[in-house]
């Protein structure tokens, strides 16, 4: 019985609640930004490929490079 009543004031304690809350929201865009960074990442690595295809392109002929640049 003593226990069904503290798990019953901890579900209705608004203040654990809303800490749940901000440290679930605090983790969520944590996440967010995280992916966010590696897409910009992945982004920025794919531009460097293509421009490398291009200089290798120019200078010299490396069709391998250049296939995989397009693909990532």
């Amino acid at each position: 019985m003593r226990m069904q009543t503290h798990s019953h004031r901890s579900t209705n304690n608004p203040a654990l609640g809303q800490q749940h809350n901000e440290s679930t929201a605090s983790q969520l865009a944590a996440l967010a930004i995280e992916a966010s960074s590696q897409y910009l990442l992945m982004q920025k690595r794919q531009q460097i490929d293509q421009t490398m295809c291009i200089i290798a392109h120019d200078t010299v002929s490396r069709p391998s490079r250049c296939s995989r640049a397009g693909e990532r």
